[in-house]
């Protein structure tokens, strides 16, 4: 492979196109297993975007419909971080969290989704007994809880830096700044083309986030639209021992998980995110989000004054319509899907995108030795 990037980079075996933890993650996973390539990052940062900007938890399996692409990913995704910190040594808080019912009304919900963790074979899901209840009584208003213990929480910066040093270590070249203008097919390979020249590929791998579908539509596949979805995040600016993640009830527009406490590796506490469709990728905080925020922490969380929480940062998350109608799973697909040689794709990752994101890298390998099993 020519590890210099010039006008024409010829021959590469892989483009992966998006340097958030997806990307990175795919690049790690076929670095490992002898293939090489380029991850292409359009912005200044490699996972700036959806990456940075989400609460860093590694869920467990507990909310997604049984046998989904979102449950069996989340669940084998939060196996390996936890493998995957070891060996890159990434801070990970192994905290767990309950998901409590504030009154008897809840209850019901609450079984609901206690019974489809058990569905979903989801590890370490207990009842709170008294003496939890009572230690989580002085945290927040509580009628019933249940506790996952493989819920937890990564160091994304630390997660992102040491991915893209083991990459380039593999032989892949990393590039920011770089944003792919058009793909088009050439027999059994792929022309990609940016500002700074052309790029030959095998395999093309869209893991363009925010980007993905509008790349897919130059190859021709037209079913898929975007959606976006804002959530806010306001730091708590006192310090508040909080030893576990502590959930609502997800809220019924399907949208979130509901407004949680986000516990920090060095300590700090924030609290969200809200939810709130959006048209664009524009990250500046509303006041009208700062104070649904605000409102939800007080009426569900003891101790916090509505002036102790201030700004702190907001992300999109990328959703999808499937002809027009929403899409509620990962999407993922390869070559045997849409039938184009050497292409495949990752879109709408939203959450657990993040915790699944070694297990989605794992099953792009498998489609690309699949193709090359074909050829």
């Amino acid at each position: 492979m020519n590890r210099k990037f010039g006008i024409k980079l010829d021959n590469i075996d892989f483009c992966i196109v998006g340097g958030g933890i997806v990307g990175l993650s795919v690049a790690y996973v076929l670095g490992q297993n002898g293939y090489q390539g380029a991850v292409l990052e359009g912005g200044p940062y490699f996972g700036d975007q959806s990456t940075g900007r989400n609460s860093g938890v590694l869920h467990a399996g507990l909310y997604y419909p049984k046998n989904s692409l979102k449950h069996l990913t989340c669940i084998d995704g939060n196996l390996l971080w936890r493998h995957w910190a070891q060996i890159l040594r990434i801070p990970l808080n192994p905290c767990g969290k309950f998901v409590v019912a504030r009154d008897s009304e809840e209850r019901d919900t609450l079984d609901a989704l206690y019974l489809r963790a058990q569905s979903n074979g989801v590890a370490s899901v207990s009842w709170a007994n008294r003496k939890n209840l009572e230690a989580l009584s002085h945290f927040v208003k509580v009628d019933q809880a249940f506790f996952s213990g493989n819920s937890g929480v990564i160091d994304v910066p630390a997660a992102v830096t040491a991915l893209r040093r083991q990459v380039e270590s593999l032989g892949f070249l990393t590039l920011v700044n770089h944003i792919v203008q058009a793909i088009k097919p050439l027999g059994n390979e792929h022309v990609v083309s940016l500002k700074e020249g052309e790029i030959k590929a095998r395999f093309v791998i869209n893991c363009a986030g925010h980007g993905a579908v509008s790349l897919r539509r130059q190859l021709g596949l037209t079913e898929l639209s975007p959606v976006m979805v804002k959530g806010t995040y306001l730091r708590l600016t006192k310090k508040l021992r909080h030893p576990w993640l502590i959930y609502p009830l997800p809220g019924k527009d399907g949208l979130g998980l509901g407004i949680h406490n986000v516990l920090e590796v060095d300590g700090a506490l924030k609290f969200g995110p809200d939810t709130e469709p959006c048209e664009n990728l524009d990250y500046q905080i509303s006041q009208i989000a700062i104070d649904r925020i605000r409102e939800s922490v007080h009426s569900f969380f003891y101790g916090i004054k509505p002036e102790e929480l201030q700004p702190d940062l907001s992300g999109i998350r990328s959703r999808l319509l499937y002809n027009g109608e929403p899409y509620h799973d990962f999407w993922l697909k390869g070559p045997q899907d849409h039938q184009i040689p050497g292409y495949i794709e990752l879109c709408g990752i939203d959450s657990p995108g993040l915790t699944a994101a070694p297990a989605l890298a794992n099953r792009v390998l498998r489609i690309v030795r699949s193709e090359l099993e074909n050829d």
